[in-house]
């Protein structure tokens, strides 16, 4: 279970970083990148399971044969909540 709702988060938040990429001019497909941890307990032991994310600030797309890295800055705090109304 906890891995599907994982999946969901981190797929809401590339979606939301390839919507910002196509509206800043990137064609074709637009792709990100993040890296999940799953941390199960708390410091003391006790069950906690959340999540540690590290995504990209960014996404590629080609262009003609090259990757270009098109950077999209970090998400503002108002976005954190658009990104999770999803």
């Amino acid at each position: 279970m906890f891995g599907v709702l994982t999946r969901l988060f981190v797929e809401s938040v590339e979606r939301f970083y390839e919507e910002r990429a196509e509206r800043r001019g990137a064609c074709g497909a637009v792709r990100s990148g993040a890296v999940t941890v799953v941390q199960r307990t708390s410091g003391d032991m006790r069950l906690n399971p959340h999540l540690h994310v590290v995504f990209l600030d960014g996404a590629y797309h080609e262009d003609g044969t090259e990757l270009v890295w098109n950077e999209l800055g970090h998400l503002r705090t108002r976005e954190v909540g658009q990104v999770l109304a999803v």
